[in-house]
């Protein structure tokens, strides 16, 4: 966890996070999906885990950037996507197949829904003290359905997604949205992510204090920019966010005028988000060696 100088006096009143692999657990849910495959498909089986994820990270990253512009439904990019990692194993499928193949995966991918490790927390304490929104690129009902699913809501004073607003990360206007929905100075504002181009350099570019969500220990392209490698524990990460110690900018137990929520209480953190699809949950695997590869990989998340 680094804290440069350059960010220590500042007063933050507002939080924005990213969703995909800095609140959930994108990761986590893919590598549980990918492994659900190799099991089912010999093609994939013969493969090392790590070289499905890094071939399928290569291919959910470009077939995304379809889906956002409207080129792909959802559904045809998973397809598309799942056949290309079977001839990238050798072995040519029909579209039946491939259609089978990317309904597997979705299933398992579903069944693993699950919060980054300490984000439950995190999303509490901090809601004591500022304002609180997610800027994601995907699709709404996507998005709006994990983060119901993994208890984010009740902490949330506004959801900006891309698909909805029109615009994505790295562009600042998305941000400029959230920031107009908190209705906090944008000095005062703070953005946190794990993707360095859509989150760290999106937010810089809308004037925003980052902080890069290094998960994997990836080499920070910048030093100067502060980085947490861990939601928690959370009194860590608030001291990113809050260098200057500030006291909290809402009262106990209420929100602030326009927000409905109040009464905020921390549970315990589950390992499972409630998942639409029943699923059995399984405990988090252990990072890969390769995993600091797999974190810097992937600009746009596509998580279906």
């Amino acid at each position: 966890m680094r804290h440069p100088a350059a960010t220590i006096h500042v007063t933050t009143t507002a939080v924005l996070f990213d969703l995909d692999d800095t609140l959930f657990d994108h990761w986590s849910c893919t590598r549980e999906a990918l492994s659900a495959l190799r099991e089912r498909y010999a093609a994939l089986g013969v493969m090392p885990l790590e070289a499905i994820e890094a071939e399928h990270g290569h291919l959910l990253e470009a077939l995304h950037l379809e889906v956002l512009a409207g080129r792909l439904t959802v559904d045809d990019a998973r397809i598309q996507r799942l056949r290309r990692l079977f001839e990238h194993a050798g072995e040519t499928v029909n579209d039946g197949m491939a259609r089978a193949a990317a309904s597997a995966y979705r299933e398992a991918y579903v069944a693993h829904w699950r919060p980054v490790a300490g984000a439950l927390a995190l999303l509490a304490a901090v809601r004591e003290r500022a304002a609180i929104g997610v800027v994601t690129n995907n699709m709404a009902s996507e998005q709006r359905q994990k983060i119901d699913a993994c208890g984010f809501s009740p902490y949330l004073d506004a959801v900006v997604i891309s698909e909805e607003a029109g615009v994505a990360k790295p562009d600042p206007r998305i941000f400029e949205i959230a920031i107009g929905r908190l209705g906090r100075p944008r000095a005062e504002t703070v953005m946190i992510g794990d993707a360095w181009a859509t989150d760290v350099a999106g937010a810089r570019a809308a004037g925003l204090r980052a902080i890069w969500f290094n998960r994997f220990g990836a080499a920070s392209p910048d030093p100067s920019v502060s980085e947490i490698g861990s939601l928690a524990p959370a009194a860590s990460v608030l001291a990113a966010i809050f260098p200057n110690h500030e006291r909290s900018h809402r009262s106990p137990g209420s929100s602030d005028p326009g927000s409905p929520k109040a009464n905020i209480t921390t549970e315990p953190v589950p390992n499972q988000c409630r998942t639409p699809n029943p699923g059995r949950a399984s405990q988090q695997r252990a990072r890969p060696e390769r995993a600091a590869k797999a974190a810097s990989r992937r600009a746009n998340p596509e998580s279906r």
